[in-house]
């Protein structure tokens, strides 16, 4: 194993750590969050992981997810966002991770970032998520059949700046281990301190190449605790929790609680 690796494996501590990769700037474990009364029960280290887009992974980065035992890359980016390596996971699937491409995005969905926010909407981006579980209920459902099953993880799930798309899924997997609303919205916002000031200035060549101008376009690169906290509300609301949501989507109540399980674990004495 590189030095390069080592330093990233020491780095790697607590729920809201930065795993400190060379081609990513958000890449995090999503374990470590207490869970439930706050009796001592806790969310797995080393299930699931979350990150930005993989694209340019370095070898030592590989190498950092082969030491950890990775066996599944789930990829929520559309197929114009994946360019060279980042179909290969940046390398992940040569060294042996199965990848799962299931896009969350469309024109649809991501219009409702762009058009006046209705009644009742804090922000943007809760139109966006809120779009995301009706018009891909198909992608969420396969994405925790196969997080269901053991034999694949640990996993990682990602998008291109592992904010939205992965933000929904993750705030699914953690408020269905126990995980309080407060804690996955924090989880949410450490996004907003991962994306660098060069990061957002690489964003501006986005808006044009889309169209937009860059005050239409800043708001969706946000991560505003109220937009996550309201999405976590309407499926409370619609769907009385988390896991509820996905059964009416159709995941088996048997592959919902072996998600709790694979994600939990009860303290040592």
């Amino acid at each position: 194993m590189s030095g390069t690796t080592q330093s990233h494996q020491a780095s790697d501590t607590g729920p809201r750590a930065r795993i400190p990769l060379d081609g990513t700037l958000n890449t995090r474990d999503i374990g470590g969050w207490t869970v439930g009364t706050g009796a001592g029960d806790h969310v797995r280290h080393g299930v699931v992981y979350r990150s930005d887009t993989h694209d340019r992974l370095s070898p030592a980065d590989v190498d950092h997810f082969v030491c950890a035992g990775v066996r599944t890359v789930i990829d929520l980016r559309a197929e114009d966002e994946r360019h060279g390596a980042g179909h290969l996971a940046g390398g992940l699937a040569t060294a042996g991770a199965t990848v799962h491409s299931f896009p969350l995005y469309d024109r649809v969905s991501a219009g409702a970032l762009f058009v006046p926010a209705a009644e009742g909407i804090s922000h943007p981006l809760e139109a966006f998520y809120r779009t995301i579980l009706v018009r891909h209920t198909d992608a969420i459902r396969s994405v925790i059949e196969i997080l269901a099953d053991p034999a694949n993880l640990p996993a990682i799930i990602h998008c291109t700046a592992g904010k939205d798309r992965t933000g929904v899924v993750v705030a699914l997997l953690l408020s269905v281990a126990g995980v309080d609303d407060e804690t996955i919205i924090d989880d949410y916002a450490r996004t907003g301190a991962n994306l660098t000031e060069e990061w957002m200035e690489a964003r501006r060549g986005d808006a044009s190449r889309y169209g937009l101008t860059w005050e239409a376009l800043k708001p969706a690169l946000e991560t505003p605790p109220e937009a996550m906290r309201a999405t976590l509300a309407h499926v409370r609301e619609q769907f009385g929790s988390a896991a509820g949501y996905l059964v009416s989507i159709g995941v088996a109540p048997e592959s919902v609680s072996r998600i709790r399980a694979n994600l939990t674990e009860m303290p040592t004495s």
